[in-house]
């Protein structure tokens, strides 16, 4: 399978999952309407499980993306023009940095719809008919607006936004890091996935300093920049 395949299969997924907590939610709300309480904490427990088991799906994503980014010639043919399948929405990654900019030039906070309007501004040109259409579970709620509001809530579990206030999204500081990094083109990979990239790096440079000594070894060793003071290089007889 290719990398878009993969991906769409990860958004499918995303999708059908939230759709069923979109529908136990609306269950819940049904209970509360006819008093039976019991039923509706049921019913909530049983959507933040799904929504805790969503939360680990996009992780997965996630490391799947930073590994693709890390090795990206790897596309095959068709990969590279990032069409959609037709049919598909548009991902929710695509929506985090219009979300956070569209705050930020809103003075830092904003309510929830004016968000949606500014975004569908800026998105014009992606968001397609698939994501116009209405949510099977709730018909007053189209897809791409309800793809907004799971990117805020991803976004408020990793701090990059706030919502003290109900209905106002707020950026925070890491928020502002986000579009930073963003625009000076840097790379934002999970953290785990950081990690495994800088270690790796620094062990390519580790191999490239012993196999300069092998081959010179009139030579000094240089110590590279991230290893001094923390590690010494001996040289190899």
């Amino acid at each position: 399978m290719s990398h878009k395949q993969i991906n769409t299969t990860f958004e499918v997924l995303l999708e059908q999952v939230e759709e069923a907590v979109g529908k136990l939610n609306e269950n819940s709300a049904v209970s509360v309407r006819y008093g039976d309480y019991e039923s509706a904490r049921n019913l909530m427990q049983d959507a933040e499980g799904i929504t805790f088991f969503r939360q680990k799906v996009r992780e997965l994503q996630n490391e799947w993306q930073a590994l693709f980014l890390a090795n990206a010639g790897a596309q095959t043919e068709g990969e590279e023009n990032g069409v959609l399948p037709r049919g598909l929405r548009t991902a929710e990654a695509d929506f985090r940095l219009p979300i956070l900019e569209v705050i930020s030039d809103m003075g830092g906070h904003a309510e929830i719809e004016a968000v949606f309007e500014q975004v569908e501004s800026r998105m014009e040109a992606v968001i397609n008919d698939y994501d116009c259409e209405s949510l099977p579970a709730n018909p007053t709620l189209l897809r791409w607006k309800n793809t907004v509001l799971w990117s805020g809530n991803t976004m408020i579990s990793e701090e990059l936004l706030s919502n003290a206030q109900p209905g106002i999204w707020e950026i925070t500081e890491k928020g502002q890091e986000f579009i930073s990094s963003e625009r000076n083109g840097e790379i934002n990979f999970p953290e785990e996935i950081d990690e495994i990239a800088e270690t790796e790096a620094v062990e390519d440079v580790v191999e490239e300093s012993v196999v300069e000594a092998e081959t010179d070894p009139d030579e000094p060793v240089e110590i590279p920049p991230q290893l001094r003071q923390k590690h010494t290089v001996k040289r190899l007889s």
